[in-house]
């Protein structure tokens, strides 16, 4: 049974805020959601191979090929901070949560 409270925990995992006023409406949405996907539990698959996906898609991945690097110097010339050789970047790691 799909009720706000399943669609809070859901957004909870999903780290997203859900407004009080949309909770029924995404109770309905998930709760049709899920209804769609029981129908398909009824389906006969008996001699259907498993897919991967459901499309024609091959492999689009060009060969891993060695080639020249940019130069190092003028990558860091772009960067908006730095320190010697290296970018710096903002500390995430530890903070907040």
């Amino acid at each position: 049974m799909v009720d706000p409270a399943l669609v809070q925990h859901v957004a909870l995992l999903a780290r997203l805020e859900v407004p009080p006023e949309r909770l029924p409406t995404l109770t309905k949405e998930m709760a049709s959601i899920i209804g769609y996907v029981e129908q398909l539990k009824d389906l006969d698959v008996t001699g259907v191979p498993p897919l991967s996906h459901g499309g024609g898609a091959h492999d689009v991945f060009r060969d891993d090929v060695p080639a020249p690097s940019l130069p190092r110097e003028s990558l860091l010339e772009v960067a908006p901070r730095r320190e010697g050789p290296f970018y710096l970047v903002p500390k995430v790691i530890g903070e907040g949560a």
